[in-house]
């Protein structure tokens, strides 16, 4: 279970890179992972990184357990509880800059080692771009129309990979798992939804997540690493969760600024052809965090 106030108190020490939590009655040591910083404790008091292959900010999901899902029915049921490792995830949704960046590489190098096993040569430009310099004035919004394996192929540019699904439900949620990134009733005002544009990826600071995440609900959908089963929620483990083996279909998960208000909810389940390229539809890079040290 997560650490509470009255539980744990972080110290920080001397690498930057490194802290310490102290439970009751067992010491945790965790240490970054190479090509991060420490950067920031954010206002919702976790702690954040820098991923230098992109200037990325990914934030710190301590390992704890979660509820998972909603109601009793498939396919966003029934609801359960997990129990999932330290990982990192970003803060934001990918951006044009950086997705751009990333396209740019590939035409210089065509590095085929970042591509799944699966893709069948997917062209990497986003939906509607004409060359791979993202089109003018998008540079900070989120990139979308963007195919599973663009995504998948980014992910492992920067060292990461897509979140698993339980992972982004807990990150963008929370332990807790509240309807909406801010608790169970939606709000209009903390979220791009229902409206005609994308905004910015770092925008809308009163819509953070409770591990402060940006744009979970609303703006873009996002791409997750699972494989989509309908009834997947009867069968998987407790203990980090990932989807079935077999099905073509990718989790997409959050609802996107295009959404139906009932989609907005962050336990809703969708999915994808990995080859698809909806116009709303981005991602955020998440990565293990190194072993625990107990």
């Amino acid at each position: 279970m997560p650490d509470t106030a009255e539980e744990a108190k972080p110290i920080a020490l001397d690498r930057v890179e490194t802290f310490i939590r102290l439970p009751a009655r067992v010491m945790r040591v965790y240490r970054a992972p190479a090509g991060f910083t420490y950067l920031r404790t954010t206002r919702t008091g976790e702690y954040s990184f820098l991923r230098g292959r992109d200037s990325q900010e990914m934030v710190l999901i301590p390992a704890g357990i979660a509820r998972r899902g909603f109601g009793k029915t498939a396919p966003h049921g029934p609801q359960h509880i997990v129990r999932l490792s330290p990982y990192l995830i970003d803060r934001t949704e990918i951006t044009c800059a950086q997705y751009s960046r990333f396209l740019v590489y590939m035409a210089r190098v065509g590095d085929p080692s970042l591509r799944h096993r699966d893709d069948r040569m997917t062209t990497l430009r986003p939906l509607g771009w004409k060359s791979d310099l993202a089109p003018a004035g998008t540079g900070a919004l989120p990139v979308t129309g963007v195919a599973w394996y663009g995504a998948y192929a980014y992910c492992r540019w920067v060292g990461g990979r897509l979140p698993r699904e339980a992972e982004w439900e807990r990150a963008a949620a929370g332990a807790r798992g509240f309807h909406f990134p801010w608790g169970d009733d939606f709000e209009a005002k903390r979220c791009n939804a229902q409206s005609s544009a994308l905004m910015p990826s770092s925008s809308m600071l009163d819509g953070e997540s409770v591990y402060g995440l940006l744009h979970t609900c609303g703006n873009a959908r996002e791409w997750c690493s699972d494989r989509y089963g309908s009834h997947w929620y009867e069968f998987a483990s407790s203990i980090d969760p990932r989807g079935p083996a077999n099905h073509k279909h990718r989790v997409v998960r959050g609802g996107s600024h295009l959404s139906a208000l009932n989609d907005l909810v962050l336990q809703v389940r969708s999915h994808e052809a990995p080859q698809a390229k909806p116009e709303d539809i981005g991602f955020r890079v998440a990565q293990s965090w190194p072993s625990e040290i107990r």
